[in-house]
């Protein structure tokens, strides 16, 4: 039943609904018809009632009003036609029961606030006519896991402020500018890759994104402004596409930038990097600790020099046993083990093994030209569905599959445009698996490369640390080890020798 109609710009409006004499008017679907565009409305103009719950706008509408659908709070669905190439400021902003939307392949620029608080919006994707996302444009959409960006893109906004479920961005590259603040308190964002010709990275973009772990910044970015990183506590690596060289041209201000200063740069044309990463392998021994003791320790043998090591905890004055690991995943092929405090107790910690074809190119590409044989997983943690990250490292135990070639094997990380690192790892050749420790969750591969790597191989057997395995300092040995007990003896010598001698020729004179 009609309930109420009229006119909006260049267009008629009918509000219908089903009356129902125990609860009142129910179901209000409001349909928007005719051709050209819509008026724009102020935040309390709209002539349809508040309790529209689904929305049908007609093919020949061109232009959806600023405001013209703001704060229908109990709107469901909106179906948009092709015929729709721009949308208003605010259009559906506060349409906190809104959890899907199709934005037409026409639309060139979403307007300023146009979804913003839309608290239940969980996905979007950006149609590659789309130049333009205005200031706020999905601000305080706070179910937003996933954006899917076109590639006509040029210009994002401060769009994205306060989306407190993005977990993993990558831009396109045909972006060429951002604006300030455009991430800030995306508390759940664990990564982000910017485009190629951005040249600076303005103040708070990513201030407040308490789970970042990881950034990649192009080779042409130029100065990255204060605050930019401010308060990203968790961020430990940042993948810079030039030189170390380049990086040092770079003008980073240093105001609430401390996040950004104490991670580890990755230089993409140069294997350094600024500061040592967190990931471990076994060393050759090391003597102990003056006044310690080492624990019991395993043995391991490097696989082409046959050289042997032992590792240990060294502890001051008594042997304390290292902490024990819990096991969080355990699957057929991969089992992930951490320390009883490296999660929130309710934290849900998934393994997943991914097929080649859910892969994005990038990744897909990057393997191929290192490897003929994978096996990619995602390795996620959340608490309540927002992502988290592990405090410390992580002990991942692979399974290697039983035809790679255990002297090409290695784990790879790969970023979501497709850059890799080898991690440092301990292949166990009797028990065919390969460990590795991770202070990041995100997407790794067993991979057989195309050339042999150095790696060390673990045996199963455990012995106790000798004089002679430790090589403990002589106890007559001053701290630098220079050999005072021989010069000792040897002065000794010398002077009974010299007494001896003494003795004889008075002996003879008499």
């Amino acid at each position: 039943m009609v309930v109420d109609s009229g006119t909006t710009g260049d267009c008629s409006w009918e509000e219908t609904a089903v009356l129902d004499y125990q609860y009142g008017w129910r179901n209000h679907i409001l349909t928007i018809f005719g051709n050209g565009a819509m008026a724009d409305y102020g935040e309390e103009q709209k002539p349809w009632s508040g309790m529209v719950e689904q929305i049908h706008i007609e093919k020949g509408v061109t232009k959806i009003g600023s405001h013209a659908f703001a704060g229908l709070s109990e709107l469901v669905t909106v179906n948009i036609p092709d015929s729709v190439v721009e949308m208003g400021d605010s259009a559906f902003s506060d349409c906190c029961s809104l959890a899907s939307v199709t934005i037409p392949n026409q639309v060139t620029n979403i307007g300023r606030s146009t979804f913003s608080s839309c608290s239940s919006l969980t996905s979007i994707t950006i149609p590659d006519s789309v130049t333009t996302i205005g200031f706020w444009a999905f601000r305080d959409c706070t179910s937003l896991k996933t954006v899917q960006f076109g590639n006509g893109l040029t210009t994002i906004d401060s769009a994205f402020t306060g989306c407190t479920s993005l977990n993993a961005i990558v831009i396109p590259n045909s972006v060429t500018l951002m604006g300030s603040q455009v991430f800030e308190d995306c508390t759940a964002l664990t990564s982000v890759t910017l485009p190629n010709d951005l040249t600076e990275i303005w103040s708070g973009m990513f201030r407040g994104c308490t789970s970042l772990r990881s950034v990649t910044l192009p080779t042409n970015v130029k100065k990255i402004w204060f605050g930019t990183f401010e308060n990203c506590k968790s961020l430990k690596d940042v993948y810079y596409g030039g030189t170390e060289k380049q990086w040092q041209e770079v003008i980073v201000e240093q105001e609430a930038n401390e996040c950004l200063q104490n991670a580890t740069i990755h230089y993409a044309q140069n294997p350094t990097t600024t500061k040592q990463p967190t990931t471990t392998t076994t060393t050759t021994k090391k003597p102990p600790v003056p006044g310690s003791t080492i624990t019991a320790a395993s043995t391991t043998t490097d696989a082409a020099s046959g050289a042997t090591s032992a590792t240990g905890t060294p502890t001051t004055g008594t042997t304390t046993a290292p902490e024990k690991l819990v096991v969080l995943v355990q699957t057929d092929s991969a089992t992930v083990e951490a320390a009883p405090d490296a999660f929130p107790k309710e934290a849900v910690v998934k393994l997943e093994a991914l097929a080649a074809d859910a892969l994005s190119a990038p990744v897909k590409n990057a393997l191929q030209k290192l490897a003929e044989k994978f096996v990619a997983y995602e390795i996620t943690a959340t608490v309540n569905g927002a992502a988290v990250q592990p405090d410390g490292t992580v002990k991942v135990t692979f399974t290697i599959p039983a035809e790679y070639d255990l002297d090409k094997v290695a784990v790879l990380y790969v970023s979501p445009d497709g850059k890799t690192e080898t991690i440092a790892s301990t292949i166990d050749r009797a028990s065919g698996t390969i460990v590795a420790e991770l202070s990041h969750f995100s997407t790794y591969v067993v991979a057989e490369l195309d050339e042999a790597v150095v790696s060390t191989t673990t045996t199963t057997k455990t012995t106790a640390i000798t004089d002679a395995d430790t090589e403990t300092p002589d106890d007559d040995a001053a701290p630098g080890g220079f050999p005072w007990a021989t010069i000792i003896i040897l002065a000794a010598v010398v002077i009974a020798g010299g007494v001896a001698a003494w003795y004889f020729l008075i002996f003879r004179k008499k």
